[in-house]
């Protein structure tokens, strides 16, 4: 739909509930779709105007902007979902990797914003709302403001005390990294409850945390993208992997507690024999045949570890390995059969190598 179309949804809307003095929640009588309008100062058009019609990541859409007398009414999707500072309020805190899942949605949404020179200034839990599949939607521009080169300072101070920054209170002017700052008070909040003032997250999201609070905002994270890139850093070095890796370990990935254990004895006896194999081959070389049949031995044994390699990658389809092998296409139970088959063979000449 164009703005026009939109123009004759606001005027239709019905009040159905006024969340605050300034802000109504409305339904559209021909649709039932619910939308919010919000009363702002008429400064806060060349905020809104730029985002109106636009479909931006983690943002409410903005559907309409109507000009009356000394001020503008914002007409914007409603977000169904739970406000985090419920969520905070019920449960404390909540899980690390939730928290990052969260932090990392509103700098999707800071991206867009600041992409267009827009700061939201009130990066908090009351807005930030959680959708019913688990994003987080960044909601609420009423303190928002365009960045402008060159202006010392903000003309208003505004913000939310323990989440503004110390130049939204007429030291500098407001920029990306006072969302930055706010952002990195809200990451804590919900990892541990508390503002940083009082207790910081340890380990490795307690220093991003530190780095985006610092007073002096040149030492903070220099955009939204590299808060984010170092958000997503930390899950890929340690979680991600370990968790990929044992994704692809037969038995563990199936994360059935008892075929975890069968799998764990299985990969200790397979390695404890293969290993008495490895020995034996080099304890059976006499004195004075070690030096002319180093190269021998080393050979056979790499033959044995190729014999083996190839059973346990028929038999146990280690990192999915069988979709890369002739018959992917085929019925599982052809494939399962032919490779047992294979792996099978490949098990016997095991045997007959060992026992010479």
């Amino acid at each position: 739909m164009n703005n026009s179309d939109y123009l004759k949804i606001y005027d239709s809307l019905e009040v159905i509930k006024n969340f605050n003095a300034a802000t109504q929640l409305c339904i559209d009588p021909s649709t039932d779709r619910l939308y919010t309008v919000k009363r702002c100062d008429i400064s806060m058009l060349n905020v809104f105007e730029p985002l109106t019609g636009r479909i931006l990541p983690n943002i409410p859409p903005v559907r309409h902007v109507s000009e009356k007398n000394g001020y503008i009414e914002v007409m914007s999707d409603y977000v169904s979902g739970t406000p985090l500072c419920d969520v905070l309020t019920q449960y404390g805190s909540i899980p690390e990797k939730q928290a990052v899942s969260y932090a990392l949605d509103i700098c999707t949404a800071l991206e867009s914003l600041h992409g267009m020179n827009i700061i939201h200034r009130d990066v908090n839990p009351n807005n930030v709302v959680i959708t019913y599949d688990g994003h987080a939607v960044l909601i609420d521009y009423g303190i928002a403001r365009e960045f402008k080169d060159g202006r010392p300072k903000d003309t208003v101070i505004l913000g939310t005390p323990g989440y503004a920054a110390p130049e939204q209170f007429g030291f500098a002017q407001s920029d990306a990294k006072t969302d930055i700052y706010a952002l990195g008070v809200l990451l804590n909040v919900m990892i541990t409850g508390a503002g940083p003032d009082i207790k910081v997250t340890e380990g490795y999201y307690g220093r991003v945390v530190e780095r985006c609070i610092s007073i002096d905002a040149a030492k903070r994270y220099g955009s939204a993208s590299a808060l984010k890139k170092a958000l997503k850093k930390h899950g890929a070095d340690f979680k991600e992997k370990a968790e990929h890796f044992f994704s692809l370990v037969p038995g563990v990935r199936t994360k059935n507690p008892f075929l975890i254990f069968v799998s764990i004895v299985g990969h200790a006896f397979l390695i404890h024999y293969f290993a008495t194999v490895m020995k034996n081959n080099f304890q059976t070389v006499g004195p004075g045949e070690q030096d002319n049949s180093l190269f021998g031995m080393i050979g056979y044994s790499l033959f044995q570890l190729f014999l083996y390699a190839s059973f346990y990658t028929f038999a146990f389809n280690p990192a999915n390995v069988w979709q890369y092998l002739p018959l992917k296409n085929s019925k599982p139970w052809v494939r399962r059969f032919v490779f047992t088959l294979i792996a099978l063979t490949f098990l016997s000449l095991l045997f007959r190598s060992v026992n010479g």
